[in-house]
């Protein structure tokens, strides 16, 4: 049986049009992966690869048995590109490609979301066409554009298995992708997630949290899940290009916009476009007009001294109804105080009227904060490498849609904490783990 995915407005097939940013979800290659290059190298005529901001790693190996015999690590501070003229699948190593420009020039990198051939690559055709397993669970697909960006995106949620017919095979931007010829994804890559077998997301955003109220700085009890949650209020950029990165990686998310935000027409467009995929973005109320509210002051037309309980109530009930319209999701029992300014009395008026999750971090990137040479804000790099180095169980991420290094950091971030056995995802599913 197959149970479509519910928005607010109607029951429906999602098929989100999306607009200029190709996707990469996931390694290619290694254990239950199917393998889709010869395991003796040959060259190929020259393909460019791209390489996202962050650490890598590459490798010399005696061939064909796959031993490493040498390896190079380095740092590359923004996204560029290489050339290779050799991809392979390495015995028990998974697919690499042989770089012959640049940093790693004479090594193998590991084909995966962060290191890739742009665009489309190691087709292969399925005669006669081969079933393709499709698990319990939600599942989204993706279509492209003649340039391999991403132009839909249908999803759907099955309660009970079943399978679609698959004509080929290849790997789009770093993912292990099917090509589906029948039923509800047809003319549709399926990403796999296994040997035949179609991906299903890994995270997900219901049940809400329940219970009393609590402030949640990191939840200690939760299993290998990192939520990341993005404020949104003042900038708006790359907002809508950050949504779409998440949901190309097939990551869920919490979002807290302010109500001013959520009604101005860029944060309307961005919300709008996460109210198509409920399954994957929640959202929690960061206030009307992001003042603070136990010192007073913040931003324009907030008081200069603290405010009442009702003041702070209603700056959470009017940021509520703003989102809520948009989203049609609640936004309850989730609240993130502005600058993170809360006490008592300020926790208790808001649980008063529903929002009893106090929602902190352990985790700031500072990415509000412009990088060199206008401040003295994070490089790509280094909001990468704190989110890696410190996340663990239960860690909540602060981050904002318009931070200024947000997006470039996400390839690597969401890489680096997967390769860490950890799943970048939403509070909802944080709190279901704890």
């Amino acid at each position: 049986m197959i149970a479509r995915v519910p928005s607010h407005r109607l029951v429906r097939l999602v098929l989100a049009v999306l607009v200029g940013i190709g996707g990469v979800l996931s390694p290619v290659g290694g254990p239950g992966v199917e393998s889709v290059a010869a395991a003796s190298p040959t060259p190929t005529a020259p393909m460019t690869v791209r390489f996202e901001a962050g650490d890598h790693t590459g490798y010399t190996f005696n061939l064909p048995t796959g031993a490493v015999t040498g390896s190079k690590q380095a740092t590359i501070g923004s996204r560029s590109t290489a050339q290779t003229t050799q991809r392979a699948s390495i015995p028990g190593r998974g697919v690499h490609l042989r770089i012959s420009t640049g940093t790693f020039a004479g090594y193998w990198v590991p084909e995966t979301i962060v290191a890739h051939v742009i665009g489309i690559v190691g087709q292969r055709t399925f005669t006669p066409p081969r079933a393709i397993s499709l698990p319990i669970g939600r599942i989204v697909a993706y279509r492209f554009d003649s340039g391999w960006n991403l132009v839909a995106a249908p999803v759907l949620t099955l309660t009970s298995p079943s399978s679609a017919t698959a004509s080929k095979s290849a790997v789009i931007d770093g993912m292990l992708a099917y090509w589906i010829t029948s039923g509800p994804f047809a003319n549709s890559w399926l990403p796999s997630g296994g040997f035949h077998v179609a991906r299903t997301l890994a995270c997900h955003t219901s049940p809400r949290a329940g219970g009393g109220t609590a402030i949640w700085s990191r939840l200690t009890s939760a299993g290998p899940e990192v939520a990341l949650t993005f404020d949104l209020g003042g900038r708006t950029e790359p907002g809508l290009a950050i949504a779409k990165r998440l949901l190309l990686y097939g990551v869920c998310a919490t979002i807290f916009p302010t109500g001013d935000t959520a009604a101005s027409s860029a944060g309307n467009e961005i919300l709008e476009f996460m109210d198509t995929f409920p399954g994957v973005f929640e959202f929690g109320n960061h206030t009307k007009d992001h003042c603070d509210l136990v010192n007073g002051g913040g931003d324009t037309g907030c008081p200069a001294t603290r405010g009442s309980a009702a003041f702070v109530q209603s700056q959470l009930t009017s940021a509520g109804s703003t989102i809520t319209a948009v989203t049609g999701q609640t936004t309850t029992p989730y609240w993130r105080p502005p600058y993170g300014s809360h006490d008592q009395a300020v926790r208790i008026a808001a649980s008063e009227v529903g929002w009893k999750k106090t929602v902190m971090w352990d985790i700031d990137t500072i990415d509000w904060r412009p990088p060199p040479p206008t401040d003295t804000g994070p490089t790509t790099v280094q909001i990468v490498n704190k989110v890696v180095s410190r996340a663990t169980n239960g860690s909540i991420v602060l981050m904002h849609l318009g931070g200024w290094n947000t997006y470039a950091s996400l390839p690597s971030m969401v890489h680096g904490l997967r390769g860490r056995g950890l799943t970048p995802t939403s509070l909802s599913d944080l709190a279901d783990g704890s």
